[in-house]
């Protein structure tokens, strides 16, 4: 389990290191409160620009890597539900 939650990490990660496209960054900053509250309008909102899966994938990853925060000291000494 461990394994493949740092290999989600680690593309999402990469994704995001590779996300050196400004508009996918002002995309992600600039995504309006009233769309945050559901996932499937969440991702149509950051989608709906980009036409290629790549990009799709990388304002995803970008949103997540930048919204979304770990406890890895929790997590490696087993203190997560």
């Amino acid at each position: 389990m461990r394994k493949i939650i740092i290999f989600i990490i680690s593309l999402f990660w990469f994704s995001v290191a590779q996300a050196n496209d400004y508009g996918i960054m002002q995309r992600v900053r600039n995504t309006p409160e009233k769309v945050s509250g559901s996932v499937h309008s969440l991702t149509r909102y950051l989608v709906e620009p980009y036409n290629n899966d790549y990009d799709k994938l990388k304002v995803i990853a970008y949103w997540i890597a930048s919204h979304i925060a770990y406890d890895s000291y929790k997590y490696n000494n087993g203190q997560v539900n």
